[in-house]
């Protein structure tokens, strides 16, 4: 269960959804599709949904070079589009993320599911017969998986900056945002060391600093209690007291977070430590915030890392002792639910590209 929380190296991209703030955003989110018209008046002769190869990537490359000498662009210009049209043609990759915006603070996060091809097929987004949306040519595309249309509000600014970018085709490298996409789209991940977490807290009243110290407390003594059962198969109640009462004071905590957030916003949370400490740190903190919890008893490598029944008496162990209902309700705190899996996902090489249908109305 728990390898498709596994964080997989991948790279994630900016690439904005037309010339006019975003115009494309709908075709591209009803098409299942990414797309740049970078080379639209190129000539290219490949039949529609041709996946191409590296000696035609270069081909398309060379003739946009040409084509802006011919068109007397300045050596800045050329080499701007050129490293754009290279980073859409060479540089993304399935499985990478892909987020764009629109004028109305929307944005779109998902995944990339196919390599680049061509097609002139027209994109249009999901109209009533009575209307004419403007049609979308650009001929090099990539098949996504979207995720749910969200409000940029809620985007980490040190993400959020980025895609101020006048560029069509960005990528996000920094550790910093990173760390703060990651967390963003997968809830719950896993990293070679660490386990990621991430409340999200809706609120819009003020809060409290007496509700953070209370909830701060609640973590510590959840990573506290994750180091016990970790050497475990059960949690007993008088055990873990006593544990607790002799290491509570001098455990070397490893526990960070970050608030993202005043309100409403994220708190980000990493914790250190053995894989099972993390795998029942994850599972007691899901089983107290999360809508759908996760479910302890599914089998990792043929061995389950604990049973419900345990994490279950564990979990509101913690929540009655430091009254996590009663904050859970004032800060209306989850777990958010991901949209993507962390980890890779297999999936069949030989498939067809994403055809948009430009009679598709709802």
């Amino acid at each position: 269960m728990f390898e498709k929380f596994t964080l997989a190296e991948r790279n994630y991209w900016f690439i904005r959804s037309g010339k006019n703030s975003g115009e494309f955003f709908k075709h591209f989110k009803d098409s299942s599709l990414i797309a740049i018209g970078h080379a639209d008046n190129f000539g290219l002769d490949f039949k529609n949904s041709h996946f191409l190869t590296k000696d035609e990537k270069r081909k398309v490359l060379a003739t946009a070079l040409v084509q802006m000498n011919n068109e007397a662009r300045t050596p800045s210009e050329i080499g701007s589009s050129k490293r754009q049209l290279e980073r859409f043609l060479t540089h993304i990759n399935k499985d990478d993320i892909i987020l764009t915006i629109n004028s109305d603070n929307q944005i779109l996060a998902g995944k990339v599911t196919s390599t680049v091809y061509f097609d002139t097929t027209v994109i249009l987004p999901n109209h009533a017969h009575d209307e004419t949306p403007k049609e979308c040519n650009y001929n090099l595309r990539l098949d996504v998986d979207w995720g749910r249309v969200k409000d940029r509000k809620f985007l980490p600014y040190v993400v959020d900056k980025t895609l101020r970018s006048p560029l069509t085709v960005s990528q996000l490298d920094k550790p910093d945002q990173l760390q703060a996409l990651n967390h963003w789209l997968f809830p719950i991940h896993f990293t070679n060391n660490e386990a990621c977490c991430t409340l999200k807290i809706s609120t819009t009243q003020g809060i409290q600093n007496r509700n953070l110290s209370k909830l701060s407390l609640a973590l510590d003594e959840l990573e506290l209690l994750s180091e016990y059962l970790s050497t475990k198969d059960s949690f007993i109640l008088s055990e873990y007291q006593h544990f607790a009462d002799t290491h509570r004071d001098n455990y070397q905590y490893t526990i960070t977070a970050q608030h993202v957030f005043m309100s409403p916003g994220h708190q980000n949370i990493q914790v250190f430590g053995s894989f099972r400490k993390q795998q029942i740190f994850a599972l007691l903190l899901t089983a107290i915030f999360a809508t759908t919890p996760l479910n302890a008893s599914e089998e990792n490598e043929g061995d389950i890392v604990l049973s419900n029944q345990h994490i279950e008496i564990a979990s509101n162990f913690v929540s009655n002792e430091y009254q996590l209902n009663s904050i859970k309700e004032t800060l209306e705190i989850i777990v958010p639910e991901g949209e993507f899996s962390p980890s890779v996902e297999e999936s069949d090489d030989d498939f067809a590209p994403s055809i948009p249908d430009e009679h598709t109305i709802l």
